[in-house]
């Protein structure tokens, strides 16, 4: 479980800059695979599998693993035995998503940028940077096709409305910001080096080296600390620290990821372990001496 990362579409329709901000975020995971930090910034696999792709789609997409909501409702608008003519459905997208979440929400709640009243975007009203940047509030929509809005889903029409929207949230939704993030990431690791890459890791694999491990290995962290300013592992302080981190892997594990980026500088611990965590200084973190 857990959240992970897929580009929004919404960017492109209210954020003039959207293109360079999404190949700076490529420049920013090529930095970190190359200096062996994690990212606070769990990517979803079908990213992944874009960005070690060289930015191009994979041949397969599986709706189901993207937007598991999304996915039982078009299995449902496929199937024959059901009506779908009173459902008042119309060829366009929700952009903000809130419809058919992600399906890695850990069930926190985001703050959402949007604002203004809601409308109803065309494919071809992405901006550019040139562009003034302009409101997409929340239950604004994307036309799937030309007139989409105008458009009814009925019976008659269903299988085209099903695969449409398939391929705008396989493809069409995400393609332009994940090329835009491919070529921030060409500028740090060349296609050469990712060609490397897509023959040693698979998209999960990638996504772990970005993002490091959701968990914290408690066990694991106090056996490769280094202690600083005199302390040794048998002191006092030493072993009440470690209590009250234990306690809190029982109790509260997310304030172990606060108390890893206060000592590290990262709230992700990488996939080896803390073995190959580095630190503020380059190298393994120390822990600091009590105050």
């Amino acid at each position: 479980g857990g959240r992970s990362f897929i580009p929004n579409a919404a960017s492109m329709y209210g954020n003039p800059l959207w293109e360079g901000d999404f190949e700076a975020l490529g420049r920013l995971f090529g930095l970190a695979v190359w200096q062996q930090v994690t990212l606070d910034l769990p990517l979803h696999s079908y990213v992944c599998a874009w960005l070690l792709n060289d930015g191009e789609p994979p041949s397969e997409g599986d709706l189901e693993a993207l937007d598991p909501q999304l996915a039982s409702s078009l299995k449902w608008i496929e199937d024959e035995a059901n009506n779908v003519d009173d459902l008042e459905l119309d060829f366009t997208d929700g952009l903000d998503h809130d419809e058919h979440d992600a399906g890695d929400d850990d069930g926190e709640e985001d703050v959402s940028p949007m604002e203004g009243a809601p409308r109803t975007f065309a494919l071809s009203d992405v901006l550019d940077v040139n562009d003034e940047a302009r409101a997409v509030a929340p239950g604004s929509r994307v036309e799937l096709v030309e007139n989409g809005e105008a458009r009814t889903v009925t019976s008659s029409n269903r299988n085209e409305f099903v695969k449409t929207m398939r391929d705008y949230r396989l493809r069409g939704s995400l393609q332009k910001p994940i090329e835009a993030m491919a070529r921030g990431l060409r500028c740090v690791m060349p296609s050469e080096v990712l060609q490397d890459a897509r023959r040693m890791l698979s998209p999960t694999d990638f996504c772990r080296l970005l993002s490091g491990l959701r968990g914290v290995d408690v066990a694991d962290w106090r056996r490769h600390t280094r202690y600083a300013g005199g302390l040794q592992p048998d002191a006092k302080e030493v072993t009440l620290f470690w209590n009250v981190v234990e306690g809190w892997s029982k109790t509260h594990p997310k304030r172990l990821h606060g108390l890893l980026q206060f000592a590290t500088g990262s709230r992700r611990v990488p996939v080896g372990g803390f073995a190959h965590l580095v630190g503020l200084n380059g190298g393994g973190a120390p822990l600091p001496p009590p105050a």
